[in-house]
């Protein structure tokens, strides 16, 4: 058995709250060094999260992104996903609807994948990543 240590980080979901989540991480990171700090998909072995936290995950771990590439995306993610919440949470049939329109989740991520220069259909499945998300 090997003594490798793992270093994992599990993010919420919450929406605009995930904004938070990325400064706090911003200055744990700094902590670790604070002229060069690392990309969280350079120091952590497994990013994962629920909600905007898995998005956010993807963000930083398949994607690599750094914090502050990061922030911007998910800012811009925010404006485009966030901007218009449901008014009437009910359908036609009475049933509860999701707050946010799961569409506008999708179109944001695929525009964001097209500013990276990523092909919006791309596999979010690494064969051989040294961060698993």
């Amino acid at each position: 058995m090997t003594n490798r240590r793992l270093n994992l980080l599990s993010l919420d979901g919450g929406g605009v709250r995930g904004l938070s989540t990325l400064y706090i991480l911003r200055h744990i990171l700094e902590a670790i060094d604070r002229e060069n700090p690392p990309k969280p998909c350079e120091y952590f072995n497994l990013i994962g999260g629920s909600g905007s936290g898995g998005v956010i995950a993807i963000m930083l771990g398949r994607l690599q992104m750094d914090i502050d590439q990061c922030i911007m995306a998910y800012s811009r993610l925010l404006k485009r996903v966030f901007a218009r919440k449901r008014q009437f949470p009910l359908n036609s049939s009475l049933r509860v609807r999701p707050k946010y329109e799961i569409r506008r989740v999708g179109s944001a991520v695929r525009a964001i994948l097209r500013e990276l220069g990523l092909d919006e259909d791309m596999l979010l499945r690494d064969e051989d990543p040294s961060c698993r998300v």
